[in-house]
């Protein structure tokens, strides 16, 4: 499944729990069973985490997974059985839309914080200028959440990126010192021993072939996923000069 075919699914899934709970609490003969659905609900969450082999302190819902829309599912069947904006637990609505930026793309995340106002306005449609604030705050609430988390990424991402860097500049350091010190042992040798053009020029090739591509790769200089295994210009050198005497 493609990232974007996965992001729409995981939009429709949201949007039909937020759906599926208006349903629930709107037909009087199944508002009545709405904390015993709840509970299931809480219950179907931890299970579901425990199949995905999360930890038990690591109460988030994973990123574009079903365990977001079991808890789109429990908070609000919790507090719109509890009255709704006037629900002294109302409160959680905030942590529910925490839970949902951060386990949402940004877009799946402002579609469902809209749904979410339309369901508590679906419930409650007669509100009072105190109600619509309160269900205003839900639109602030999530803006703000999303700014923060996009500025996080960011901010880990350069990190990354200068992590990476230093490393590349240490690794050029270390093939810069193995070089001076292959002139400095050319040079201190007797002209009987020296070594020959050839020599040199394979102890170039070998080089560059084995050590400068490796602090360089060509695809990318700063690629985090490029991890190969670091050559040793020092033992390099040795083995060809020991080659060559």
């Amino acid at each position: 499944m493609s990232p974007a075919v996965r992001l729409i699914y995981h939009t429709v899934l949201l949007s039909v729990t937020v759906a599926w709970a208006f349903v629930w609490l709107k037909t009087p003969n199944l508002a009545h069973y709405s904390l015993q659905l709840f509970g299931a609900s809480v219950l179907s969450y931890f299970i579901i985490k425990r199949l995905n082999q999360a930890e038990f302190w690591q109460l988030l819902p994973s990123p574009l997974s079903l365990e977001m829309s079991t808890a789109t599912l429990a908070f609000l069947l919790l507090i719109g059985a509890t009255g709704n904006l006037h629900s002294p637990l109302f409160v959680l609505s905030f942590v529910h839309l925490f839970f949902l930026a951060l386990s949402t793309h940004t877009i799946t995340a402002l579609i469902v914080t809209l749904e979410i106002c339309l369901f508590h306005f679906g419930l409650n449609p007669e509100m009072s200028t105190i109600e619509l604030s309160s269900l205003a705050s839900l639109t602030v609430v999530m803006g703000f959440f999303l700014l923060t988390k996009e500025q996080f990424i960011r901010i880990f991402q350069q990190q990354l990126t200068l992590s990476k860097s230093q490393q590349t500049i240490t690794d050029l350091r270390r093939v810069d010192i193995a070089l001076e010190n292959l002139l400095l042992r050319i040079l201190n040798r007797p002209i009987s021993d020296s070594i020959s053009t050839t020599t040199l020029a394979n102890i170039e090739i070998e080089l560059a072939d084995n050590s400068t591509s490796e602090v360089l790769p060509e695809t990318n200089l700063l690629d985090l996923e490029t991890s190969r295994p670091q050559a040793n210009p020092e033992k390099l050198i040795d083995e060809i000069l020991n080659s060559n005497v």
